[in-house]
């Protein structure tokens, strides 16, 4: 999204603080996911594993997308638990939003997206009340993302061929 949907004529300064902002939120969205799910000490030692971890440190010094979709995903991932367990809208609409927009991000959110799916489904019957708002989500969630679904073609039929695999830059205007 940072590179794709610009007009070719924008420049795209990013500052250094704008960059390793993402990092510092996936570190306290992973902090905060933690421990919702376990305790403060599990909290600690994977906020700490994040913030060491040379795959996240290598792709926050790269001026892309990654550690923007890896926040999306954390958060969408955050927000679809408290969502099972609370079943409030407003927990709902921020996975519907955030699981929507690293869709249309990266291709790879999808691997969350399925896992979600598998999740729900086999846990149907635990969570009744909140498969009904899921299911609602799950088709907003497809409806939104079908605009993309031609670029998503033909980035699979390229992947397919064994021609490679290169982003093409999208210029609206």
């Amino acid at each position: 999204m940072y590179m794709t949907h610009l007009p070719a004529h924008i420049d795209l300064s990013i500052s250094t603080y704008s960059i390793h902002q993402d990092s510092a939120l996936i570190i306290l969205v992973s902090y905060k996911l933690s421990k919702y799910l376990f305790d403060s000490k599990t909290a600690l030692l994977t906020s700490f594993l994040v913030a060491i971890s040379s795959f996240h440190v290598l792709y926050n010094q790269t001026a892309r997308y990654y550690s923007f979709n890896g926040l999306l995903n954390l958060l969408s991932l955050y927000f679809f638990i408290t969502a099972l367990q609370n079943n409030r809208i407003s927990k709902w609409f921020s996975y519907l939003v955030t699981r929507t927009v690293s869709l249309y991000m990266n291709y790879s959110s999808f691997l969350f997206f399925i896992s979600e799916t598998f999740f729900i489904i086999f846990y149907r019957i635990k969570y009744a009340k909140s498969f009904k708002r899921w299911r609602f989500c799950f088709i907003a969630i497809f409806i939104l993302w079908l605009p993309m679904r031609e670029l998503f073609i033909r980035d699979l039929v390229v992947l397919i061929s064994g021609e490679g695999f290169e982003r093409v830059p999208l210029y609206i205007g």
